[in-house]
């Protein structure tokens, strides 16, 4: 079985970064580990930093358009969560 190790991937990218930061294929493969981890915001920032070093990656640009729809999925189910709990909050305040 695979062992998902989404974080040390990122941070051996950021190993990579470190030795040499105009390195694109780090960032977006920083930002499929962040993507994948759970962290779509963080993965919109790494794909956009690969994309100022390589614009011209499609894959990486979609991986971005991804990653700002899950973000903003997300965040709408955030949102809707807040709103459902406020809502049984306001109701156990009436009885």
């Amino acid at each position: 079985m695979m062992k998902l190790m989404y974080k040390e991937a990122a941070a051996d990218c950021d190993a990579a970064l470190a030795l040499d930061d105009g390195n694109a294929k780090a960032f977006f493969r920083k930002g499929k580990a962040l993507l994948a981890g759970g962290k779509p915001q963080e993965a919109g920032a790494a794909f956009t930093a690969g994309l100022v070093k390589d614009p011209s990656n499609a894959g990486a640009k979609a991986d971005r358009k991804t990653a700002e729809e899950v973000r903003a999925f997300s965040c709408t189910v955030l949102v809707l969560a807040c709103a459902f709990a406020c809502a049984r909050f306001a109701r156990a305040e009436r009885v």
